[in-house]
């Protein structure tokens, strides 16, 4: 467990220091940082440019939520007509583009469009809608360490130069103090579902390609920052989508990934996708193992705004899973109780859902290929993950993963992995 940066519970700009007491110590031990607020400019980048170059160095990603600078027209006619598409997003961005570029000072402007191509900052808009108007206003954010560590904050503050000029004042919460927890998770859950577009009153745009383009042709020169090997190319999680790619167009099989390439993260971005897409509304998650179990409930609740129920050891949530008329995940022991799961499952969900048998090749068990045969292949969507999806001398384990589940659909090895020197560490969840 990493120590937790020496930072104030309370601070306001007339007596302290935001950026050295809070974002610099902050920046400097954060893997991940989310951000919610209503406006930003570059000029936060200046003032903050120590913390964001020890982020980067860190491999740091950052995820800001923000308001597009609309005209008082533009915002009429979102609210009368609902229609707002990245076409005109991206005629507004133009026009804010252009007035950075002409305002900020040279190095800054580079330093912010290094940070977006290399991924470590990504931006998406958000733009207030149904029984909402105005604008994205909020102001609170989460630094992470990596681990199970997280500083929440909120307050009044922009992130702009005027932010840190005028009196503003923040308030600090952290996981190092258990009356804290709740607060800083109901931040994380909050910040997840805005990102995930799942906030009936918000309407969430990614930055136009366009655009983007754009902003990667203002480098004029060297990053002001230092990469590590692991994240000086572009395509670093390209087989990701690659294998996301394959399966939603193939529906069924195996992703065959090593160890601390992504497998989790691949599923949640699957599991993501199909729900905007509107082609699933359940996902059944399944493995052996406590530890296991209890990782993907963590993944899912950080990664995602799905209500997570649990059935596993002392958690019977199944029936509390299956009458929520919400998108919804259900974790369940395969030892325990898959067979049970599957069997008030089987008609219920099979044409809206999604199930994931994580460590696949323990499907391919004796006690499973007697209990479980046909019972699993019914169900629309059917993905396995495992780094090494072979059972050794069980040429009957593998054909009925094989009925059940489909052929291997992706493969990319430890020695792929390697070759495009993307990892530095293995880990059960790379993202």
């Amino acid at each position: 467990m990493s120590e937790f940066p020496d930072v104030p519970y309370v601070i306001n700009t007339s007596e302290g220091d935001v950026v050295k007491e809070i974002y610099e110590p902050c920046l400097s031990w954060a893997k991940r940082y989310d951000r919610g607020v209503g406006y930003f400019t570059s000029g936060w980048l200046k003032e903050n440019a120590k913390g964001m170059s020890r982020f980067a160095e860190n491999n740091g990603k950052a995820r800001w939520i923000t308001s597009p600078i609309l005209e008082e027209r533009d915002l009429e006619a979102i609210m009368k007509n609902d229609v707002f598409n990245n076409q005109k997003l991206e005629e507004i961005l133009v026009l804010s583009l252009n007035e950075i570029e002409h305002e900020l000072e040279r190095n800054t402007l580079n330093a912010l469009a290094w940070l977006i191509y290399d991924g470590i900052i990504e931006f998406k808009f958000a733009i207030p809608m149904n029984k909402l108007s105005g604008d994205f206003h909020d102001k609170f954010g989460i630094f992470y360490d990596g681990l199970e560590n997280k500083i929440a904050f909120s307050g009044s503050i922009n992130d702009s130069t005027k932010g840190f000029t005028n009196y503003e004042s923040i308030r600090i919460f952290t996981t190092e103090h258990e009356v804290m927890e709740s607060y800083v998770e109901y931040e994380v859950n909050r910040f997840n579902k805005i990102w995930n577009d799942a906030d009936l009153n918000l309407k969430i745009y990614d930055i136009p390609t366009a655009i983007k383009e754009k902003i990667f042709k203002l480098r004029k020169s060297e990053r002001p920052y230092t990469l590590t090997p692991s994240i000086c190319k572009k395509d670093k999680w390209e087989h990701q989508k690659n294998a996301e790619d394959i399966f939603v167009d193939k529906k069924t099989g195996i992703l065959a990934m090593a160890t601390g390439t992504g497998k989790t993260r691949t599923a949640i971005n699957i599991i993501t996708r199909l729900i905007k897409e509107n082609e699933i509304k359940k996902i059944i998650i399944t493995v052996s193992g406590t530890d296991l179990l209890d990782q993907w409930c963590k993944e899912i609740r950080k990664n995602t705004s799905l209500k997570v129920y649990r059935y596993y050891e002392s958690n019977k949530e199944l029936a509390n899973f299956l009458y929520d008329p919400n998108s919804a995940v259900l974790i369940v022991s395969r030892s325990s109780f898959l067979v049970d799961t599957l069997k008030f499952t089987k008609k219920k969900l099979k044409d809206n859902s999604l199930i994931i048998f994580d460590e696949v090749h323990g499907l391919g068990a004796e006690q499973f290929v007697n209990s479980l045969g046909g019972k699993i292949s019914g169900f629309k969507y059917r993905l396995g993950l495992s780094a090494t999806p072979e059972r050794d001398y069980d040429e009957e384990g593998n054909i009925f993963i094989k009925e059940e589940i489909g052929d291997v659909i992706y493969e990319f090895s430890l020695e792929d992995a390697i070759k495009k020197r993307d990892f530095v560490r293995i880990r059960l969840y790379s993202a």
